[in-house]
């Protein structure tokens, strides 16, 4: 079990697989997340919804020197799996284990300690002046949630972000219409709305204002499909760029028709609690997405 993901202790080992294996690899970091959280407890949901997320941006990005900065952190299990903590999962949220959010104490992976949401565009981009500052060659990007990018920490640091056009920033919106709760306010319903045009960079009036270049939303029919060329365009694309990102998260499956989303999970049992694997990749996992979009 999880034969793939165990031959993976770092993102070095991760950037030697041929783009054909990350789907199979997919598969088996979220059933290993799965069997994780039943046994520790911990946040579910949000880390179902990042594993292809997480493994794009460590197969594309030259990690740990390219940094990644995750908003809030509750969603990085798949991140500290991927750069050596595999093993240390069956200890995550103890007495003396690793953190459940990113620690840069406990990994050079993690590049600022989290678990207080809306800092990691003013973290990614306080490290993208400062690398320019030294000379140093190295993208950062921010992964921010919909409900993160609506504090007001978000939208001080994209209006500092706008006046530095050469800076090789990126900053994610992990859109997948739920944080703690299900998302409200006018920022939900213009996020929806971008999800529908075609043409968003001719309607975001609100990110280009702030001199921020949008890649619109992306869905496509075959699931949990890893788009790395995609990724690989936006490493090299115009810095200062944000990139929206259309998902959902993992829903527990409750016996009926209903299901509802689950942030924090105690200990569970993955076979009574949870459908088979092939309803899973149907049911549980319908966000389909793109990198850059």
């Amino acid at each position: 079990m999880f034969e793939l993901l165990k031959t993976i202790d770092n993102p070095v080992d991760l950037r030697a697989l041929h783009v054909g294996a990350m789907a199979p690899l997919a598969d088996e970091l979220r059933a290993f997340i799965l069997h994780s959280v039943a046994k520790t407890g911990g946040h579910l949901s949000a880390n179902l919804g990042t594993v292809e997320l997480s493994i794009a941006l460590h197969y594309v990005f030259d990690t740990p020197n390219d940094r990644v900065v995750w908003d809030v952190g509750h969603q990085a299990y798949a991140h500290k799996i991927l750069t050596g903590r595999r093993d240390a999962m069956a200890s995550i949220r103890q007495l003396d284990g690793i953190s459940g959010f990113p620690r840069r104490c406990e990994s050079t992976f993690d590049t600022f300690g989290t678990a207080h949401s809306s800092t990691s565009i003013s973290a990614a981009l306080g490290m993208a002046l400062a690398a320019r500052n030294q000379s140093q060659q190295r993208h950062c990007i921010a992964v921010i949630g919909d409900g993160a990018i609506t504090g007001g920490l978000a939208y001080e640091a994209m209006n500092n972000a706008g006046l530095h056009k050469d800076l090789p920033l990126l900053v994610i919106l992990n859109d997948n219409n739920m944080s703690i709760s299900p998302p409200v306010g006018a920022l939900r319903d213009y996020f929806g709305k971008l999800t529908q045009v075609k043409r968003v960079r001719n309607r975001c009036v609100f990110f280009s204002s702030l001199g921020l270049q949008l890649h619109r939303p992306h869905r496509r029919s075959q699931p949990r499909r890893i788009d790395t060329c995609s990724a690989r365009r936006e490493k090299t694309a115009r810095p200062t760029t944000a990139t929206h990102r259309h998902g959902k998260r993992a829903r527990l499956h409750t016996g009926s028709d209903q299901s509802s989303a689950v942030s924090r999970a105690g200990k569970i049992r993955p076979r009574t609690r949870y459908r088979s694997t092939r309803d899973q990749q149907a049911h549980l996992h319908p966000g389909v997405w793109r990198l850059v979009m």
